[in-house]
C-alpha cells in the first residue's frame, strides 16, 4: 500500500477513537447532569424560559 493509504487508514482510525472518546464523555456529562438535577419528576423549574408551563405564554 502507498504511503498515503497508510496515512488515510491512520487518520480514519484516529477519527474513530476520538469520536468514541467524545461520545463517552458526553454520556458521562449527561448522566452527571441528570443525577444532579434529580431526574425529570423532581424538576423545580420548567425547561423553557416562560415559566408557566405553556409555550404560548413564553412567546408573548
Amino acid at each position: 500500500m502507498a504511503w498515503w493509504g497508510w496515512l488515510l487508514v491512520a487518520w480514519a482510525g484516529t477519527a474513530c477513537v476520538v469520536a468514541l472518546w467524545l461520545g463517552s464523555a458526553l454520556r458521562l456529562a449527561e448522566r452527571r447532569d441528570w443525577f444532579r438535577r434529580g431526574g425529570a419528576e423532581r424538576r423545580r423549574r420548567p425547561r423553557h424560559p416562560g415559566g408557566s408551563g405553556t409555550l404560548s405564554s413564553s412567546l408573548r
